[in-house]
């Protein structure tokens, strides 16, 4: 009888070990990061890789268009093919970025060649080219650029941040809003905020008030250098930034300032825009390099790189 009992106790035992390890099991199938599901470009995306190498792409809702190093740019569909006369020999070298506005009907580019190129896809009427004496690394349309007569503008980054703004019946006119901290890498616009990245910083400027309302100083490892990990940015909306840098994605805000002191009559037309500022919020590191940052329905998503990082962690 009593080992009946013993052999009884010794498996209620084993069953209870047996359900404790499928719950630690299941609670760690849980805080698995889910994989991202996804697909290939196809179609006619292979036989362009097989003649050139893609150097940038820039994501539109109608569209896709790819920079490559032979410095042409293919407008594509969603699923890789290419649209029919949408192959823009704007350049003779790699395209080093390319932005597209809100409405998707122009897209500006900029190039080793020192040419940064504005080109309608339906339009002409408001086509213009630009020669700089040294490479073009970064570019940035205004958003509305279609819209109004006022938004006929765009941003370049060389050794220095550029303003162009069309004027009436003399072309554009160019105005330096920042220069001193060497190559600019990358420009993103969302609304009335620019922002834009060296080797150094990330600086977030107010179109709107002309000035810049924060400095993000680089922070991670020296090894992982600027220019062989280039900082990604990403306007979630038209106040939450998203910078991904070397090993780590920070998520920053742009809250609005405390409301200004009553001023005069007079000066109230200087109060059109109301003034702003920046907060950094959460910091995530990675043992990956993010190589780009979009935004997800349901979250942030994160392009990783298959580039080993030089500090001792496998990139994947």
């Amino acid at each position: 009888m009593e080992a009946v009992y013993l052999e009884g106790n010794a498996r209620f035992n084993e069953m209870n070990e047996l359900e404790e390890e499928t719950s630690d099991s299941d609670d760690t199938e849980e805080e698995i990061e889910p994989k991202l599901c996804y697909e290939r470009l196809s179609n006619d995306v292979p036989n362009i890789l097989k003649k050139d190498a893609a150097s940038c792409i820039a994501v539109h809702t109608k569209f896709l268009a790819l920079g490559t190093h032979l410095g042409v740019i293919h407008i594509l569909d969603h699923q890789g093919n290419n649209i029919r006369n949408k192959e823009l020999l704007l350049h003779v070298t790699t395209v080093n970025q390319i932005s597209i506005e809100d409405k998707g009907d122009y897209l500006a580019s900029c190039s080793n060649d020192g040419k940064v190129a504005v080109h309608g896809l339906y339009s002409s009427d408001l086509n213009t080219s630009l020669t700089i004496e040294r490479p073009v690394r970064s570019v940035a349309l205004d958003p509305n650029f279609s819209k109004s007569s006022a938004n006929r503008r765009f941003i370049i980054g060389e050794d220095k941040v550029v303003l162009y703004e069309r004027q009436f019946l003399t072309g554009y006119k160019p105005n330096v809003l920042y220069q001193g901290e060497g190559a600019i890498r990358n420009i993103k616009w969302k609304d009335r905020f620019v922002v834009w990245s060296s080797d150094k910083t990330v600086r977030v400027y107010d179109i709107g008030s002309n000035r810049t309302i924060t400095v993000i100083q680089r922070d991670h490892d020296p090894l992982l250098r600027s220019d062989l990990y280039r900082c990604n940015l990403f306007w979630k909306d038209n106040s939450t930034l998203l910078i991904g840098w070397a090993n780590s994605v920070k998520v920053c805000q742009v809250v609005p300032s405390e409301a200004p002191k009553a001023v005069a009559l007079t000066s109230l037309k200087d109060q059109s825009v109301p003034p702003s500022s920046f907060c950094v919020g959460d910091e995530f590191p990675f043992e990956v390099i993010p190589k780009g940052l979009l935004d997800g329905r349901s979250g942030m998503m994160i392009q990783r790189s298959l580039i080993p990082s030089p500090i001792g962690k496998a990139s994947v």
